[in-house]
């Protein structure tokens, strides 16, 4: 019977080193959930610190914007205001003076036409025939000229063209100020 008395003690022996076993193994495993978050905890403040010093320095760099655009609302705008009114007196003036212009150069052009009409009808030879009049001009030439020297050339009615007036476009520079 000692082998069955050497059994159960071995069985005994078994069942406790089963049971330290278990303790150990359950001891083991609650070190399990135990985390150590003291490290992450103190990532997570230093975190949140600088984000939160971060939005307080936006929040007074936004302030900082809404008073300047206050001011520049309040003191400038109407400053803009009276400066494009100004330019919009300037844009008339401008105006004004292209339409002298325009008129101008259609002046110049009905002259420069009356000049061109004028050479023609006068033709380019008339400095040659003026030199022919001259007492010299037998030096030069082999041809009598028929034409006596005091022969004038017949002209037709010249009428000056209609040129504009300064005076309708250009008023006195004390009301222009």
């Amino acid at each position: 019977m000692a082998t069955a008395a050497d059994g159960s003690d071995d069985v005994e022996e078994m069942e406790l080193s089963t049971e330290e076993m278990a303790n150990r193994l359950s001891e083991v495993y609650a070190t399990y959930p135990v985390v150590n978050v003291d490290g992450q905890i103190k990532k997570l403040e230093g975190n949140v610190e600088s984000m939160l010093l971060r939005l307080d320095e936006f929040s007074s760099l936004l302030d900082q914007v809404r008073q300047e655009s206050e001011s520049v609302t309040e003191g400038y705008l109407p400053e803009l205001q009276s400066k494009c009114m100004e330019m919009n007196k300037v844009f008339e003036k401008v105006e004004k003076l292209e339409a002298f212009v325009s008129i101008v150069r259609s002046n110049v052009d009905a002259i420069e036409e009356r000049v061109e009409l004028a050479e023609k009808e006068l033709d380019t030879n008339t400095f040659k025939k003026a030199l022919s009049s001259l007492p010299l001009s037998g030096l030069f030439s082999r041809k009598k000229s028929s034409q006596q020297p005091n022969q004038k050339m017949p002209t037709k009615n010249w009428q000056p063209p209609e040129l504009f007036k300064t005076a309708d476009y250009f008023q006195s520079s004390q009301t222009d100020q």
